[in-house]
């Protein structure tokens, strides 16, 4: 049954993917045409948000230090590059 359920996510992300590409154009000029100041405070707030997230990751690290659990902070710090470097590389490969 698991199986299954994999199948079928893997599938229905390969559609939306062929979708995507095919349809590429046209979901830019739909997402260009939702421009508006309103977006453009939302995202200037998730910029900001940002930098709240670096500190919050900081004192995570911190607060393990502080409870003797530092082999939890090599994880996070290598999961928060990669994550970095993943959304850098997807940004290349997507050109946008």
């Amino acid at each position: 049954m698991k199986d299954k359920k994999v199948v079928t996510i893997l599938l229905v992300t390969a559609l939306l993917g062929i979708l995507a590409l095919l349809f590429d154009s046209q979901i830019s000029v739909f997402f260009a045409s939702l421009r508006g100041a309103f977006l453009n405070y939302i995202f200037i707030g998730f910029t900001t948000e940002f930098q709240t997230f670096l500190i919050l990751f900081f004192l995570t690290a911190l607060f393990l230090w502080q409870e003797r659990k530092q082999r939890w902070i090599l994880p996070l710090w290598f999961t928060a590059a990669a994550s970095v470097v993943v959304a850098y590389v997807l940004k290349i490969l997507v050109a946008r």
